[in-house]
């Protein structure tokens, strides 16, 4: 739920406190500061934590209890501040503070989240069980676009708390259902975290690397995109909220359809053309943001090809990392890649903001995910199929 909130409801909430472009792109960017702090680390660390409970499973204990603390003090900030308390530096600092406080909470918990879920499921199953992820991923979008974004037009706090019970039940069932997996005997890891020592990592391994950098693009691309989605649809085009959860409800409709197919296709013919796909309809979708959308019919049909793009990145870009990670460094792969992720999203989200202001507009990200859509499909395609891909495929009929 941490993308619904940073992508479709902080933006509305900072648009309270503040009209400048670029300190919303600020605030919003910070949170890609744990992405490459805390986040790797979690998934360093869990690779060696030994408790009863597994070693994953504490993290996201942590995690989605401190989430489940910020998250409805966030939605409650614009009312403990009214008027022109909300311009004041005190707002915008107490805002800033609570919003980091929920990003370090939630880069706990997918810092852990995805590799528990590599270890779930062997590698030639990973891109059917991520499917399924992605569709209660996208399942719990649609009804928070469908049926709880048109109550934000009567109070904002709606989402927020819709989001609570959503954390605690997933809480729930990571306390009562999960069951992790043995950890594997080899796994034991001695010595300190070293984030750029590890990173040696991608200069002997340059199909790591370019992962790293196909992955990071997925992030950069969405929000790139919707940076100032809210506001375009709120204020340019002058939808209500409900109205805008509509538009993204039939895109993550679409995205619970693919899921079972794209997942089976991931595992058949390789993640890397299934994620090809995805950036050419994120580079249609940009560009129909500059070309066609006026309205909320077209509005509808450019969001819900991006919500494709995100439906398939959720179930194609973890087979695509863990094909190239051994089970006993799977956390440690996954943390660098997700470093060099996080940080690029962390560099780029002040430069659109910046740039927002200057030529007054919130449609200069959409110019530039286009040449990032291009780069993306360029480099998920170069390369070779990894020796899991090409062995499936020599088992495949050839009549």
């Amino acid at each position: 739920m941490g993308c619904y909130w940073t992508n479709h409801m902080m933006p509305i909430t900072l648009r309270h406190f503040t009209e400048s472009r670029f300190l919303i792109s600020i605030i919003i960017g910070m949170n890609s500061l744990f992405g490459f702090i805390a986040q790797p680390y979690v998934a360093w660390k869990s690779d060696q934590v030994r408790t009863r409970f597994g070693r994953r499973k504490p993290f996201l204990l942590l995690g989605m209890s401190g989430t489940l603390i910020c998250v409805p003090l966030l939605g409650l900030m614009p009312t403990f501040f009214q008027g022109s308390a909300r311009h004041a530096i005190t707002a915008i600092l107490a805002l800033m503070a609570l919003n980091l406080f929920l990003q370090a909470f939630q880069d706990v918990n997918w810092g852990a989240e995805s590799p528990l879920y590599a270890d779930s499921f062997d590698q030639d199953k990973l891109g059917r069980a991520t499917a399924f992820r992605a569709a209660g991923t996208q399942g719990m979008f649609l009804v928070m676009s469908g049926l709880i974004m048109p109550l934000a037009d009567r109070d904002e706090i709606y989402p927020y708390l819709a989001s609570v019970f959503l954390i605690l039940m997933s809480l729930l069932i990571v306390i009562f259902v999960v069951r992790e997996p043995p950890a594997p005997r080899c796994s034991e890891v001695i010595g300190t975290y070293r984030p750029l020592a590890h990173a040696s990592l991608l200069l002997r391994r340059p199909a790591v690397l370019k992962v790293a950098i196909v992955y990071s693009l997925t992030l950069t691309m969405p929000i790139s995109f919707n940076l100032f989605l809210p506001l375009v649809a709120t204020e340019t085009l002058g939808l209500s909220k409900g109205a805008y959860g509509i538009a993204i409800a039939i895109g993550s409709g679409l995205g619970i359809l693919l899921a079972w197919p794209g997942g089976w296709l991931v595992d058949r013919i390789g993640a890397k053309y299934v994620a090809a796909v995805g950036f050419l309809l994120s580079g249609l979708a940009s560009v129909g943001m500059l070309f066609i959308v006026e309205d909320h019919a077209t509005l509808c049909v450019v969001v819900a090809m991006n919500q494709i793009f995100l439906s398939i990145n959720g179930f194609a870009m973890l087979p695509l990392i863990f094909e190239h990670a051994a089970p006993e460094e799977r956390g440690k792969v996954f943390g660098l890649v997700q470093f060099i992720r996080a940080f690029s999203a962390f560099s780029l989200t002040p430069l659109i903001g910046c740039a927002g202001d200057f030529f007054q507009t919130y449609l200069v990200g959409y110019v530039i995910c286009v040449p990032m859509a291009v780069v993306g499909m360029v480099l998920v395609l170069g390369g070779q199929d990894s020796g899991v891909i090409r062995e499936r495929r020599s088992m495949l009929p050839t009549s």
